[in-house]
């Protein structure tokens, strides 16, 4: 089981299929270790010491999921990110996951923070979200609070483009990398008003994974990021998916100026962990 994981992950093997047009023979080699890996559509996925289940209905999923699970040697890994995130933690913590997609970062950081903790969860991808309430619900947690929502600067609307085949590529920016399923309209909201609307807690932290909208997510929270008890925040930026004229280096100054005086960035692929902490 383990060759055959190492095997279909195995970069070399991707970089192989794409050069010579062999999809088909990473295809089954993924269809098999997911037929081998959840027989009965559950996976448990253990990082620093916090396990969490969850449902897996095809091998893409399987792949993103087991992402927390698999080494940090994998370029498309979160376990790294997600052993900081844990680590900053402590029992009673609020955080906001805020493009939660199917809820790995939720139910595992549910877990950390405790019975007397919460997360806050936010995911416009109708899919996702009914995927993200069984996670929830198969793991028996009553600590994880879920919205239907985009976070963004103002309230109003916008179209999300369904990715395909990862749940998590859905995003409220056009991507040429990834083939869109569908368009659906959905409900953005400010987020420090959303906050006082729903009388939610501050956060001590707050994870953003929202595909290219970042900027718009900040700008909304920055009322609650300059609150003395939110004191780290994890932030996924996109570089090709940020507005024309907007660099990485805005979305950092924005945390800088809310009070952030410690900034690390941490590349994956063409991607940026952004782990910003309060002195």
């Amino acid at each position: 089981m383990r060759f055959l994981r190492r095997l279909s992950y195995r970069p070399e093997l991707s970089t192989l299929a794409r050069v010579l047009g062999l999809r088909l023979l990473r295809s089954r080699g993924m269809k098999l270790y997911y037929r081998l890996a959840a027989p009965q559509g559950v996976i448990q996925v253990e990082v620093k010491g916090v396990t969490g289940k969850f449902y897996v209905s095809s091998p893409e999923e399987l792949r993103e999921l087991e992402g927390a699970a698999i080494g940090s040697g994998a370029d498309w890994s979160e376990r790294r990110i997600l052993e900081s995130f844990i680590g900053f933690l402590r029992h009673g913590d609020v955080v906001y996951d805020v493009g939660a997609s199917v809820g790995l970062y939720s139910v595992l950081l549910a877990k950390a923070v405790g019975d007397h903790g919460q997360v806050v969860a936010f995911e416009p991808d109708k899919r996702s979200y009914r995927r993200l309430q069984e996670n929830v619900r198969l793991n028996g947690l009553a600590n994880v609070r879920a919205f239907c929502r985009a976070l963004g600067e103002r309230n109003g609307t916008a179209t999300l483009y369904l990715g395909e085949e990862w749940p998590s590529c859905s995003s409220l920016v056009p991507r040429s990398d990834v083939r869109v399923a569908a368009r659906e309209i959905v409900e953005v909201v400010e987020g420090d008003g959303y906050r006082d609307l729903e009388n939610l807690p501050i956060p001590q932290a707050i994870k953003i994974d929202v595909e290219g909208a970042e900027r718009d997510v900040l700008r909304g929270l920055r009322k609650t990021l300059t609150e003395n008890a939110c004191r780290f925040v994890c932030c996924e930026v996109h570089p090709e998916l940020l507005s024309s004229g907007e660099t990485p280096k805005e979305i950092m100054e924005l945390l800088r100026s809310c009070g952030f005086g410690r900034i690390d960035v941490h590349p994956r692929g063409f991607e940026r962990h952004v782990l910003a902490y309060k002195n």
